[in-house]
C-alpha cells in the first residue's frame, strides 16, 4: 500500500513539473508585440501607406482594431498591413496577439490646393473663359471666390473651377477645400483688333478706283451750266 501511495506521489509530482514547464515554455514563447513604423503616421488624403510588419505575440495569429475607420483604412495580409488615408482626423491602430497589444497613431492632413499646370500670374482676354481642374483639399468639396467680381467671374463645378473675364483689370482668386486655400492672380485685358480682312478685293479695287476718280466728276458737274 505504501509503495502504490509512493508512487501517485511521484507521478503527481512529475505531472505538475512536466505543466509547469509547458506553461513556462509558451509564456516565453510570446514576445511584445513592435511594428515597423515606431512613431505616428502621418498620411495626406488618398494617400497610401508603406508596407507595415508586425512580430511579437505569439509569432501567427494577429488581430488588428481601427478605432476610426471613417478617417483611413487598414488592408492586413497575414503580419502585414497598410493603411489608407480617407479623410482627414486621427485614428489609432491597435495590434493585438496573445495577450500582447501595440498602438500605432494616424494623422490624416489634407493636401494644398493646387490649379494644376496653372501659374499665376493668368493672362486672359475680355469676354474669354478658361475651365481649370483643381486638386488637393479634400479631393471632393472646393469653394471659390473673385477679389472683383465685376472683372472676373468664378463658379466651381464638382474638382472645376470655371472663369469668366467680365472687363479689363485685375482679380485674385481665391480656392479653399478642407481648410486648405490657394490664389492665382488673374490679368485681364481688352481685345484689340490687329488686323482687317477684305473677302472680295475685286469690290475694294473698284471702290478705290472710284475715289480716285471723285475729284474729276466733281469738276465736271460744276462746269456745267
Amino acid at each position: 500500500m505504501k509503495k502504490i501511495i509512493s508512487f501517485l506521489g511521484i507521478a503527481i509530482m512529475l505531472f505538475t513539473f512536466m505543466a509547469s514547464c509547458s506553461k513556462n515554455a509558451e509564456t516565453s514563447s510570446v514576445l511584445p508585440i513592435t511594428l515597423s513604423v515606431n512613431t505616428d503616421l502621418t498620411l495626406e488624403i488618398g494617400q497610401t501607406s508603406e508596407v507595415i510588419t508586425i512580430q511579437g505575440g505569439d509569432g501567427n495569429h494577429f488581430r488588428i482594431i481601427n478605432t476610426n475607420a471613417s478617417v483611413a483604412q487598414i488592408k492586413q495580409e497575414n503580419n502585414t498591413f497598410t493603411v489608407e488615408a480617407i479623410r482627414t482626423g486621427e485614428t489609432t491602430i491597435v495590434v493585438n496577439s496573445a495577450g500582447k497589444s501595440k498602438s500605432l497613431k494616424v494623422i490624416v492632413a489634407a493636401p494644398a490646393v493646387s490649379f494644376g499646370e496653372i501659374t499665376s500670374p493668368l493672362a486672359l482676354k475680355v469676354g474669354e473663359s478658361k475651365v481649370i481642374p483643381l486638386s488637393g483639399g479634400d479631393q471632393k468639396e472646393f469653394s471659390a471666390t473673385s477679389s472683383d467680381a465685376q472683372t472676373l467671374e468664378v463658379s466651381i463645378s464638382e474638382k472645376n473651377l470655371t472663369i469668366k473675364a467680365l472687363k479689363s483689370g485685375n482679380a485674385t482668386i481665391t480656392v479653399s477645400s478642407a481648410g486648405k486655400t490657394a490664389q492665382l492672380e488673374v490679368s485681364i485685358t481688352n481685345v484689340l483688333i490687329e488686323s482687317i480682312k477684305i473677302d472680295e478685293p475685286q469690290n475694294f479695287q473698284n471702290l478705290a478706283i472710284t475715289v480716285f476718280q471723285l475729284p474729276f466728276y466733281l469738276k465736271t458737274l460744276l462746269k456745267k451750266p
